[in-house]
């Protein structure tokens, strides 16, 4: 016959008729009917047939020993234990759970953990954790008993998130990756880094909180593409506000809206730049009245900065060569070349069309000069110098100031005017003797309308305009010729 034996190392009181009555406070263990449905002699502990049971005070079964089954049920579950640990069934004897003794492991839904914690599951949520406090909850990764990161909800994960709010946090850096490498991670100042990057550069003289970079090009390539079926593109944007983050303070005639920079490493570090773009205000802001312009600059052999070479200002003027705002759509300051300069000149687009007329004498009295550019302050007077500055811009020199960057103050070059006109510019290039004419001999001739006012009150001249006058004084003079040879 088989027996089932469930040993109790309780105090034996006493023993009537033949049957065994233990007592084990606050509950009573025994062979009696009134305590058992199937009670047997008491031998040598207690020996059941069929079952044992334990039940609750409302008589609900919550302990059963099967004496058929060789299994012991607690709320309907059939946990079995071996020499590895505890199994646990279903009544209907699907495996649910495992605690693994032998490997210090427990598993949920598989009965063969492969990890300390092992859920598993087919589909739909395997693990769901719940809190409704205002705290929220969070699971925590600890070493040696210090947390070194946690996810979660609420206040406990960060402070000022609600329960709807999800983080996770590190106490160092945060390693997000794939195929056992990191591919993206954020150190404990915020900055954040790709392709196990692992130090915040400062590039050109900036800190910098986000670096994307890497050893191939598709490690340091950056594509911001859209597809979609209508005209509108990707956008990359720069914000500017003279007050705090969110606010909308104007922004200031001569404010940095956006910067790039192109730096290259000396050896040293990377904070010289090799080149730079930036956008500007230009002008007076106000609701919906946001003037700009851009600057572009490059930086000359032996320098550390650069300095402008042309600006596109926001009336559409373009300067090249010169700091100055211009009128001119073109304004150059230098030597022009080109293969090909072509004039708009049709019939069609013209009135009031007429022959030239021009007066010999007065354009005698015109003459060729040759010259040389004044290069130094010394060569100028106030009034001149008024239009220096107007045509070649001003001075401007390089200073340092501090700036707050996310807390923190960080020393910034930047550029501020002199208000003096750039000498150095108009040295430059303007070396050797010239040929051409001077304007102001021009002015009060019959030829007047080929003198042009630039900014400042500098005169200019169109060539144009006197080559038209010059074809026909040599009309003019081929007639003269003409009639001198029919002589």
């Amino acid at each position: 016959m088989k027996q089932f034996f469930l040993i109790l190392t309780v105090l034996f009181i006493s023993n009537f008729g033949g049957l065994g009555q233990l007592l084990a406070a606050p509950g009573v263990v025994g062979n009696r009917d009134n305590f058992w449905n199937a009670p047997q002699t008491f031998k040598k502990g207690i020996n059941v047939k069929s079952r044992l049971s334990i039940k609750s005070t409302s008589n609900a079964e919550f302990i059963k020993v099967d004496y058929d089954t060789s299994s012991l049920h607690l709320n309907s579950m059939r946990p079995i234990q071996d020499s590895t640990g505890i199994s646990v069934f279903t009544t209907a004897g699907t495996g649910i759970a495992k605690f693994d003794a032998e490997n210090i492991r427990f598993g949920i839904n598989t009965l063969s953990p492969s990890a300390t914690l092992e859920v598993a599951g087919t589909g739909g949520t395997i693990a769901s954790f719940d809190g409704t406090a205002a705290a929220g909850i969070a699971v925590t990764w600890q070493t040696t008993g210090a947390n070194i990161g946690w996810v979660g909800n609420g206040s406990t994960s960060f402070v000022g998130l609600t329960t709807t709010d999800f983080g996770i946090n590190s106490q160092s850096i945060l390693h997000l990756g794939t195929g056992g490498t990191s591919r993206l991670q954020m150190d404990s100042s915020g900055n954040i880094f790709t392709n196990s990057l692992s130090n915040a550069l400062s590039v050109g003289g900036f800190p910098v909180s986000f670096i994307h970079g890497g050893d191939t090009d598709a490690k340091s390539s950056m594509t911001i593409f859209r597809g979609s079926g209508n005209s509108s593109g990707p956008v990359l944007a720069f914000g500017k506000s003279r007050g705090a983050w969110g606010t909308y303070t104007t922004a200031t005639n001569g404010d940095v809206l956006g910067n790039i920079l192109f730096a290259a490493s000396d050896g040293t570090d990377y904070n010289s730049y090799a080149a730079q773009i930036v956008a500007q205000v230009d002008g007076t802001s106000g609701p919906n009245d946001t003037p700009g312009r851009l600057i572009f600059s490059t930086t000359a052999d032996g320098a550390a900065a650069p300095s402008e070479r042309m600006r596109i200002q926001a009336d559409g003027t373009i300067s090249i060569g010169k700091t100055a705002d211009t009128t001119p759509a073109l304004d150059v300051n230098g030597h022009v070349h080109a293969t090909q300069f072509v004039t708009t000149s049709d019939q069609d687009l013209k009135k009031e069309v007429a022959d030239l007329s021009c007066d010999l004498s007065q354009f005698k009295a015109i003459k060729s000069k040759s010259w040389k550019w004044k290069d130094s302050e010394k060569d100028f007077s106030e009034d001149q110098k008024a239009k220096l500055l107007a045509v070649y811009g001003e001075r401007k020199v390089k200073k340092t100031r501090t700036i707050e960057i996310d807390g923190e103050d960080v020393e910034e070059e930047y550029e501020e005017g002199t208000g003096e006109p750039d000498f150095e510019a108009v040295a430059k290039d303007k070396g050797g003797t010239k040929t051409g004419f001077l304007a102001q001999d021009f002015e009060g001739t019959a030829y007047q309308n080929c003198v042009v006012e630039l900014d400042g009150g500098a005169k200019g001249l169109d060539y144009a305009c006197i080559s038209a006058y010059q074809w026909e004084i040599m009309q003019a003079l081929l007639g003269r010729i003409e009639a001198l040879e029919q002589k």
